[in-house]
C-alpha cells in the first residue's frame, strides 16, 4: 500500500502557515519552533511533488497549486470529525447534537420556522445555535464544522455546500412615529432627494446585507452615509423606535415586537427592495439522519 504524502497533522499545520502568513507566527501557535515548523513543511512539500507556499526574503504567500491543495481539502478534519460523532452518537449512544449556524443579518423573527417542530418531533436532540458572519458560516459549513447554516445568499455560486431551503425575504423602510413623512414619492429622484438627508441605520460594514442595502440605495442614486452600525436587525428596529434615525428592515423582524407601535413603515417606489435567504449543509459528508430529520421539518419558503 502507497504511504500517503500527508496527514491531518500536516495539513493542520499547512493551513495554520495559510493563516497566519508566517511561519514563526504559525510556529508559535503550534508549539515549534520555527525551523522545525520549517522542515516540516519542506518535507510535505517534497512527498507532496510540488510547493504548497511561494517565499522570498519578505514574503510568504500561497502557490496556486498550494491554494487548490488546500481548498480542496478544506473539509477533511470535518469529515473525520463527523465520524467520530457518527460513532459516539449512533453506537456509544451519546446524546445526539445539531450544530446550527445563524447569520448575523438574520432577526429573531426568522427563527421560528426552523425549529417550530423540533422540540415536539426530537425533544432528545441537543441544539447548538452559533451567530457568526455570513462568509465564515458558509466556510464552516463547506468544512463541515457546523451541520446546517442560515445566510443570505451570496451573489457567487456555493459550490462546497447544498441548498436545502430558499425563502425570499423582503424589506420594510421603518422610521419613528413621529418622523415626517416623505409625500409618498414614486419617482427616484425624489425618493434619492429625501434620502440624502435622512439619518441612516445600517448593518456592519463588513456584511453580505450591508453590501446588498447600499448598492441598492445606489442604483436609485443615493450615496447613504452611515450614521449607526448595528450588529442585528433586532436591535436596530429597537433604535429607530427611539428616533435614533431609518432603516431599512425584514418585514419579519416587525411581527411581533412591541417597538413596532413606535415606528411608520415608509413605502413607495422602494418596495422592490427583497434578498434571498437560503438553509445550506455541507456538500460532503452526507447529514447524519437525526440532522435530515431536521432538515426536513423547516418550514422555510
Amino acid at each position: 500500500m502507497n504511504e500517503l504524502p500527508i496527514d491531518l497533522y500536516g495539513l493542520q499545520l499547512l493551513r495554520l502557515v495559510r493563516t497566519h502568513g508566517s511561519v514563526t507566527a504559525a510556529a508559535r501557535a503550534a508549539g515549534l519552533t520555527q525551523s522545525a515548523l520549517s522542515r516540516q513543511v519542506q518535507s510535505m512539500e517534497d512527498r507532496l511533488g510540488f510547493a504548497i507556499f511561494s517565499r522570498t526574503t519578505r514574503t510568504l504567500s500561497l502557490t496556486k497549486a498550494g491554494t487548490v491543495f488546500l481548498d480542496a481539502t478544506a473539509a477533511l478534519p470535518g469529515i473525520l470529525d463527523q465520524a467520530l460523532r457518527r460513532v459516539r452518537e449512533d453506537v456509544l449512544a451519546e446524546p445526539k447534537i445539531i450544530r446550527i449556524g445563524i447569520s448575523r443579518s438574520l432577526s429573531t423573527a426568522h427563527l421560528p420556522g426552523l425549529f417550530a417542530a423540533q422540540r415536539k418531533e426530537a425533544p432528545g436532540v441537543r441544539i447548538s445555535v452559533t451567530v457568526v458572519p455570513g462568509d465564515l458560516l458558509i466556510r464552516q459549513i463547506a468544512e463541515a464544522k457546523l451541520d446546517l447554516g442560515v445566510v443570505t445568499a451570496p451573489d457567487e455560486p456555493m459550490s462546497d455546500v447544498r441548498i436545502t431551503h430558499r425563502m425570499a425575504d423582503r424589506f420594510a423602510l421603518i422610521a419613528p412615529r413621529d418622523h415626517p413623512k416623505p409625500i409618498h414619492p414614486e419617482a427616484e429622484e425624489e425618493f434619492a432627494h429625501w434620502a440624502h438627508r435622512q439619518q441612516w441605520i445600517f448593518p456592519a460594514a463588513d456584511s453580505t446585507v450591508r453590501t446588498f442595502l447600499e448598492t441598492w440605495l445606489r442604483t436609485r442614486g443615493v450615496e447613504p452615509t452611515a450614521m449607526m452600525e448595528i450588529d442585528g436587525f433586532d436591535l436596530t428596529v429597537q433604535l429607530v423606535a427611539l428616533g435614533m434615525g431609518v432603516a431599512f428592515v425584514p418585514e419579519r423582524s416587525l411581527r411581533g415586537l412591541a417597538p413596532r407601535q413606535r415606528v411608520q413603515i415608509l413605502n413607495g417606489c422602494w418596495d422592490r427592495l427583497v434578498r434571498q435567504l437560503v438553509v445550506i449543509a455541507p456538500r460532503y459528508p452526507s447529514s447524519p439522519p437525526h440532522v435530515v430529520d431536521f432538515l426536513g421539518r423547516i418550514l422555510f419558503s
